[in-house]
């Protein structure tokens, strides 16, 4: 069975548990490689900053 997650679920999930939000980010991203690190930055500054 293949786990799934929608990139609209993954982004909220990054707003509102980082951690959980970047473990599916890089485990069933369909983004490439750039694609998540440049989320994963966005989202680390908009975590340290909130």
């Amino acid at each position: 069975m293949t786990t799934y997650i929608k990139p609209a679920a993954m982004i909220t999930l990054l707003i509102f548990l980082p951690p959980l939000g970047w473990l599916f980010m890089y485990k069933y991203s369909t983004f490439d490689k750039k694609t998540n690190l440049a989320l994963a930055a966005v989202f680390m500054v908009f975590f340290y900053l909130r």
